[in-house]
């Protein structure tokens, strides 16, 4: 474990992990991912579902890295984010401006809504989606500056705008509150709890499009230019994972770390690794790496 004496970082090396996976090399066949961006855990079974952008289609793995299923190559243009309950998928395509449902039990389409506009259900860049405990779908609108929530069934419930909301493109929620990731050249999460909102700037993050939070209620967030998916709490950053060539396609080598999920112990990263697109890790005892 390294230690930055100026910063007091608490750093993890890759290596430190234990059991890590790295599969998925570069490539249009099956198993393999072109360019993926969002990426989300289903917890109902750990199984990750990630948006295979450049070869417009979703593919998800098991726990353990192996291939399960392929979604709608014949509807996508561009998928980018993903989202998951119990019994569907959502999607989200940047090119189309819209988000389709699809049934998750066998894959099949459901629904679809959305084209580019800035009215109800019309989106400028539906970047990457997530849904609430009621199962609202929450999704960040990041050219029309706000987010979008439907219900399950595509009907508009409302949207949320704030003057701080500059390109949203990511979101978490809970009961009472809502975290939006905006400005990814200069990212900062903003919460919102009862109408107050704070912002958490991240200074040693280059650029973020993606994040998520782990059971300590810490940001896990994905440094794309800088090669790390970073570990915050508040701004504070506890340790980072990945080696930081960004340049580079080894084990445990982050390029243009995009979606990152939290799920039984395991940290997963999908990147732009041409090697290892998705990469999941296996930590020691979490707290163990927390500041004293």
């Amino acid at each position: 474990m390294a230690k930055d004496s100026k910063e007091e970082i608490k750093a993890l090396n890759y290596a430190v992990y234990q059991s890590n996976i790295f599969v998925a090399k570069e490539g249009s066949s099956v198993g393999e991912l072109k360019l993926p961006h969002g990426l989300v855990v289903d917890v109902t079974n750990q199984n990750v579902v990630i948006a295979d952008s450049a070869n417009a289609r979703v593919q998800i793995f098991n726990h353990e890295g192996n291939l399960v299923s392929i979604l709608g190559e014949s509807f996508f243009k561009c998928p980018w984010g993903v989202a998951v309950n119990r019994t569907h998928i959502y999607v989200t395509d940047v090119y189309l401006h819209t988000i389709f449902r699809f049934r998750k039990s066998d894959l099949t389409l459901i629904s679809a809504t959305g084209t580019k506009g800035n009215l109800e259900e019309e989106f400028n860049f539906p970047a990457q989606p997530t849904l609430s405990h009621n199962g609202f779908l929450y999704i960040p609108d990041r050219y029309n500056n706000r987010i979008q929530i439907l219900n399950p069934e595509f009907v508009f419930i409302k949207q949320v705008k704030n003057k701080v909301f500059s390109e949203p493109v990511d979101v978490k929620v809970t009961v009472s509150t809502v975290y939006v990731l905006c400005c990814p050249e200069k990212p900062a999460i903003h919460i919102l709890k009862e109408e107050v909102v704070q912002t958490i700037d991240f200074p040693t993050v280059l650029s973020a499009y993606f994040f998520c939070i782990d059971p300590y209620r810490n940001f896990v967030v994905s440094d794309f230019h800088g090669g790390f998916v970073k570990i915050f709490k508040e701004s504070n950053l506890l340790f980072k994972l990945g080696e930081g060539k960004v340049k580079e396609n080894g084990e445990g080598e982050l390029f243009h770390p995009c979606g990152v999920g939290f799920s039984g112990g395991k940290i997963a990263s999908v990147s732009h690794n041409a090697k290892f697109g998705l990469q999941i890790f296996s930590p020691p005892p979490y707290p163990r790496f927390l500041p004293d």
